[in-house]
């Protein structure tokens, strides 16, 4: 025993020893640093200076393509969301706006000025062509509804001459691969090379650490930097389907292939068209312009991937207000309309799982900014809304009723914090 109890000093030197070898190891193997910031933690955060030099990306085919997401209560994401799309070389965007309770449309009308962006609203199911059977579980109602949409807008592209489609929510921001390309550019390139005409891109999930409450000061691609290392899942235990991006016309087109993509084909592939009221046509054509399509037998090329953003607990709580499609997946002891319409703090937390660092997407950062700014002629970038309780701490107004002082005492007009934050993106500081 005492011979054992004298040998604990020599063991501790050999562990202290051993850690510094290791230390060393990984300092020559990562150029003589070790950087703790960047390893996997759901609470690894980076930003690049936009003070210095950066590399912009510059649309250089003459391609053209078109976004047409359906929105509800988005406000203070779709500003950001419709610049990084313009940036990436999109040529229109057409929003379906979903009965939505906020003021978001009014963060676009720059882009709506300019014609860059279209705001539709007012559609019926009865004007869609919805199968009956589709109206009876609101979520299956919503995603019926906003493929027949997605299928509206496509045959609009189609009749402007549009090359490209993209199937794509506010939560989800697109990725070439290859720095220094617009997703336009890249599209062209991998129809091209690979001559298929259907890319469905895995999603990877970004959770919500390391925020709890909205960070208006910060863009969701800075925000969020941490995702489940596994591509294509929600969780440990959930995946998630794929976002399907579409040549409208090419060379080996047959007459039908427009239409066939125009009318069969959706946010998740060119399957599963039996919400439509009349199927007729798809079916009759799905065997050749899928295989048509698909590219069989031609070279598969990976070249994109969908960063989504579960983004804050926060912008969560509101959207739990008004949205009641969370989910279409009942748990046991669920009905399909509980499920539906349930957003509670479980649903929350099976989105924030995942700590794989993951800085992609700061590529954008700076000339996202810059596009922001151009557009807007707000610098530096806040995030738009009057509901975000960090609001007063960078001296701007809340007017949300939630948001009142003790027993409910509402706050003066035009009330703002008198102690700003002097801190905005890397340190630059806030103007009074």
């Amino acid at each position: 025993l005492v011979d054992s109890v004298s040998m604990i000093p020599y063991l501790h030197g050999c562990f202290v020893l051993h850690a510094i070898i290791v230390f060393c190891i990984l300092s020559l193997l990562n150029g003589g640093n070790v950087d703790v910031g960047s390893s996997d933690s759901p609470f690894a955060q980076k930003f690049p200076n936009c003070a210095e030099p950066y590399k912009r990306i510059v649309k250089q085919t003459k391609a053209k393509a078109i976004l047409c997401p359906m929105i509800k209560d988005e406000l203070g994401f779709l500003s950001e969301w419709v610049a990084y799309y313009q940036m990436h070389g999109f040529d229109h965007i057409m929003v379906f706006n979903d009965g939505s309770s906020d003021n978001g449309i009014d963060e676009l009308k720059p882009w709506i000025a300019s014609g860059f962006v279209t705001v539709h609203t007012n559609w019926t199911t009865g004007t869609l062509n919805v199968n009956p059977a589709f109206l009876k579980n609101d979520f299956k109602k919503a995603m019926t509804v906003k493929a027949l949409l997605e299928s509206n807008c496509k045959q609009a592209a189609l009749s402007w001459g549009y090359d490209y489609f993209v199937s794509l929510d506010i939560d989800e921001y697109m990725i070439p691969l290859a720095p220094g390309v617009t997703i336009v550019d890249a599209l062209q390139h991998w129809t091209n090379t690979t001559q298929r005409s259907v890319y469905c891109v895995a999603k990877n999930n970004f959770q919500s650490s390391p925020h709890i409450l909205e960070p208006v000061n910060l863009l969701t691609i800075e925000a969020y930097q941490s995702r489940m290392k596994q591509t294509a899942k929600m969780n440990y235990y959930t995946t998630v389907s794929p976002k399907c991006a579409y040549q409208l016309n090419g060379p080996k087109f047959a007459g039908n292939t427009s239409q066939y993509i125009a009318e069969c084909c959706h946010f998740h592939g060119c399957q599963g068209w039996d919400f439509r009221g009349n199927t007729r046509f798809c079916t009759e054509n799905h065997k050749q312009e899928n295989w048509r399509l698909s590219g069989k037998g031609h070279k598969w090329i990976d070249s994109f991937v969908i960063n989504h953003y579960s983004r804050s607990l926060e912008k969560y709580g509101n959207k739990s207000k008004t949205w009641k499609t969370s989910t279409g997946e009942a748990k046991a002891g669920e009905s399909a309309l509980q499920a539906a319409s349930s957003y509670d703090v479980p649903k929350f937390l099976a989105r924030s799982l995942g700590w794989h660092y993951d800085p992609i997407a700061l590529r954008y950062s700076c000339q996202l900014r810059e596009q922001l700014k151009n557009m807007t002629g707000e610098s530096p970038y806040l995030r738009p809304g009057d509901i975000w309780y960090r609001n007063p701490e960078y001296g701007k107004l809340v007017a949300d009723p939630d948001k009142r002082g003790r027993y409910g005492r509402p706050n003066p007009e035009g009330f703002k914090y008198s102690v700003k934050n002097p801190y905005n993106y890397h340190g630059t500081k806030l103007g009074d």
